[in-house]
């Protein structure tokens, strides 16, 4: 990367102002490339483990690995405010910059809007709310972190460094906890095996249900009693979803959402103290951190849980608590709230 500003299609670039610190873009940085597991239930949904697995990894590090250096190169180089919108009509003029300008504020204004959905949706898991009453949170999210925005940078600065500390506290909990249960010939597996369902889950429709047993979840309890008898007399559910295999379209979009934000890293550049510094210590601190991120908590899931209709937004609260205590179903609830709120803030 280049140490000092240079030019890009005959323009110059002015001279970064300095005013936020490398550990500063680390900790903003987290909440625009990770933030956390919160939410990542719904990956379970999209592939059989050994997929999934291989997905959010491998082909996800080939994705955010080139967004990120990319990245590195134009912020030392072109330290600019504004980062991925201001380079852009450096180099192709100030029309294509427009456009690029204003699908850049579209896409997070959709983005944005999720994150106090989710904290929402993570609130009703956890007591017996309304739906008026999730939109009157979500409401009050967005209240609180636009006041936080408008005290400033360095605000916004320190709080995300506290935010990321709590956000990743209940995930290394639970992580410590349930490494134990890990079951790797389960987390292998590229094809659903009606069987491994059955065994300690709800029943799902396949050829072979019959010769399948049925035993009580050591976390989650008795399976649901639901659905149509099958020819041995146990009952089938044929509405499961965990028999229906690989989901690409769901896979490879959300990889994409997941790794995307390293290229939100620029937004800093002309803010930073030392952009070179700055944006390699992000990547070499950021991208191992994403990928436990978004790996472990889904390995210890799995392998806790092979039911993949269970996995809705929540569910690795339930998890948590199963493996850990009661006592974890506050501090991963709080963990949630946190990660949301420094989410919706990062945008």
């Amino acid at each position: 990367p280049h140490a000092a500003a240079g030019t890009m299609g005959g323009a110059e670039a002015p001279a970064t102002t300095g005013r936020v610190s490398a550990f500063g873009l680390v900790a903003v940085g987290f909440f625009w490339v990770s933030g956390g597991s919160y939410g990542n239930e719904a990956l379970v949904l999209s592939a059989p483990p050994g997929l999934l697995l291989f997905g959010i990894s491998i082909v996800g590090l080939c994705y955010g690995i080139p967004l990120a250096l990319i990245t590195a190169e134009l912020g030392t180089g072109w330290p600019v405010a504004g980062g991925m919108a201001q380079w852009v009509e450096i180099a192709c003029g100030p029309v294509l910059g427009a456009h690029n300008a204003w699908w850049i504020w579209v896409s997070y204004v959709f983005d944005s809007a999720i994150y106090p959905v989710l904290a929402s949706h993570y609130l009703a898991a956890t007591t017996d709310i309304t739906p008026t009453q999730q939109s009157l949170y979500a409401t009050f999210i967005v209240a609180v972190m636009t006041v936080v925005k408008l005290m400033g940078r360095s605000v916004l600065e320190r709080l995300s460094t506290l935010l990321a500390v709590l956000t990743l506290t209940p995930s290394v909990i639970y992580m410590s906890f349930g490494v134990s249960h890990v079951d790797m010939n389960y987390l292998a597996s590229v094809e659903d095996d009606p069987c491994t369902l059955l065994a300690t889950q709800q029943l799902c429709t396949a050829p072979n249900a019959s010769s399948c047993t049925w035993s009580e979840h050591p976390l989650l309890g008795a399976p649901a009693m639901a659905g149509v008898g099958s020819a041995d007399g146990q009952l089938v559910d044929d509405s499961a979803p965990g028999c229906e295999g690989l989901n690409l379209s769901l896979l490879l979009s959300y990889i994409m959402w997941l790794y995307s934000g390293f290229v939100s890293l620029g937004s800093l550049a002309g803010e930073l103290e030392d952009p070179v510094r700055s944006y390699w210590l992000a990547i070499l601190m950021l991208v191992p951190l994403v990928l436990i991120v978004n790996c472990m908590p889904l390995i210890v899931s799995m392998s806790l849980d092979h039911d993949r209709n269970h996995f809705q937004p929540g569910h690795f609260q339930v998890l948590a608590t199963g493996v850990v205590g009661h006592w974890m179903k506050a501090v991963y609830f709080t963990g949630s709230q946190i990660s949301l709120y420094g989410l919706y803030n990062s945008t």
